[in-house]
């Protein structure tokens, strides 16, 4: 489940950042047209929607000035989001050694049943067979002993 959201989250974010950088770098020449198309095909194929295509090349373009002058208030937002995203990718492999290791320990629960049950009950089996019959030779001395001794005092 969290994998999901990290994969959903991350392609956006880096694809904003690319898409971004890509209009700063193309900004003010003539392919600006092509660049605006990229960035709304982009944006579009992320899944962010715009109630306009000029609004979107807009707001990339806005995003790009600021960037580009260094505003104060994206620097400590890159910052926070670079760490959030630290932070998901840590809590995604957390998760996936989780499932590994539940799957782990499903198998080796499944295995161990399969050994309690084949291997385990048939030697028990076994062994209360041998207990028997070693009981039953015991009696059979001990008959014979009785015998031998009645034997022998008449």
């Amino acid at each position: 489940m969290l994998s999901h959201r990290l994969t959903t989250i991350a392609p956006v974010g880096i694809g904003a950042a690319v898409m971004g950088l890509g209009a700063v770098a193309t900004a003010g020449t003539a392919a600006a047209s092509s660049a605006d198309d990229a960035f709304i095909a982009q944006m579009k194929v992320l899944g962010v929607t715009f109630t306009s295509p000029q609004e979107a090349v807009r707001e990339g373009r806005q995003v790009c000035t600021e960037l580009a002058a260094g505003n104060a208030a994206i620097r400590p937002a890159a910052v926070a989001y670079r760490d959030a995203l630290q932070l998901a990718v840590e809590v995604a492999v957390v998760e996936t050694a989780r499932e590994s290791i539940g799957a782990e320990l499903q198998a080796t629960q499944r295995r161990l049943r399969g050994i309690e049950r084949h291997r385990v009950r048939p030697l028990q089996d076994a062994l209360r067979t041998l207990d028997l019959q070693l009981e039953e030779l015991e009696r059979e001395e001990r008959v014979v002993a009785r015998w031998a001794r009645t034997k022998a005092a008449t």
